[in-house]
């Protein structure tokens, strides 16, 4: 009989990419894009960000990588037309949205190619769209939150200079309130998010000293989520207001509330009530109230 095999020999065959396979693309510095949390259940929540991201920006920007002599082949060459999408879809670089790998459970990173996305903006819009439907139109999507840009997170001591560019850069410079959200995910560099917090209170009272700092209704949530070797600055405007950005408990705040069961108990026992028959005005209830009713009666008769 055959020796099992050591497990160092299914290691290696688990870390051999696949042939053919594309290289993942990875959460790096400079980019901009969307920082997605789901629940357990990534590929369908990437499937429904790619939606809602691919929809909003048609709308906003035009389809992407078509000029108007492309539109005009693709209703003379219906065969061209399929044919330039399917490469299209081959090509990363092509494509308006592509994931990179942010090495984190649950945590999707999207960015963009089209140097005319927003984030804030695109966002914004699908917040929008939701106030107007009072629909979500996704399921495994938690928060969607705009990513202005990334940064190298293997060097903390270099933490305050890049955030002071970037935050200069894309801050706006009207008076606000604000307060600071950190998460940090798989780095060991950064081992406090309570004194990274402080840092970044800190520094952004050095570059907007207009600012005022505001714990509990803040116009304003500077987030900062560390994924392993790469930081994600977000600026989000009305954080509170639009439910901390989670697309679902934002559609839920336009429904009307549901009953509670004492609610609903009571308005069944009142509608039990309505619907008994009229008693009569006097009824007779007890024994001994219809024995002495035939007496009187007796009594009557024998004195008629």
């Amino acid at each position: 009989m055959a020796g099992k095999r050591k497990k160092q020999y299914y290691c290696k065959s688990a870390a051999k990419k696949a042939k053919g396979q594309p290289e993942p693309v990875k959460l790096s510095e400079n980019l901009k894009g969307f920082l997605v949390t789901c629940n357990n259940k990534e590929f369908f929540a990437l499937r429904e960000s790619y939606d809602l991201l691919n929809q909003t920006a048609d709308k906003l920007y035009g389809v992407y990588g078509e000029s108007k002599s492309d539109k005009d082949q693709a209703e003379d060459d219906i065969e061209a037309s399929i044919a330039a999408e399917v490469a299209t879809l081959k090509s990363s670089s092509e494509r308006r949205f592509i994931q990179a790998d942010t090495k984190c459970k649950n945590i999707l990173f999207i960015r963009t190619n089209d140097p005319q996305v927003e984030p804030n903006q695109t966002v914004a819009t699908i917040l929008g769209e939701i106030g107007k439907t009072k629909m979500a139109n996704c399921r495994h999507i938690c928060r969607f939150l705009p990513v202005v840009s990334t940064f190298k997170a293997t060097e903390p001591e270099k933490f305050e200079s890049t955030f002071k560019t970037l935050f200069e850069l894309h801050a706006p410079k009207t008076d606000h309130s604000f307060s600071v959200m950190v998460k940090i995910r798989n780095n060991a560099g950064f081992t406090s998010s309570t004194q990274l917090k402080e840092t970044t209170v800190s520094l952004i009272r050095e570059i907007r000293p207009n600012w005022n700092l505001n714990y509990d209704e803040p116009s304003i949530m500077v987030a900062v989520n560390i994924c392993q070797r790469a930081g994600c600055l977000s600026i989000l405007e009305n954080y509170f207001d639009l439910a901390k950005y989670n697309l679902v408990e934002y559609a839920n705040k336009f429904q009307e509330p549901k009953p509670t069961i004492q609610e609903e108990t009571k308005a069944e026992k009142v509608e039990s009530d309505n619907n008994k028959p009229d008693q009569p005005a006097n009824p007779v209830t007890t024994q001994k109230e219809v024995i002495k009713a035939n007496n009187i009666e007796a009594k009557d008769e024998n004195e008629g």
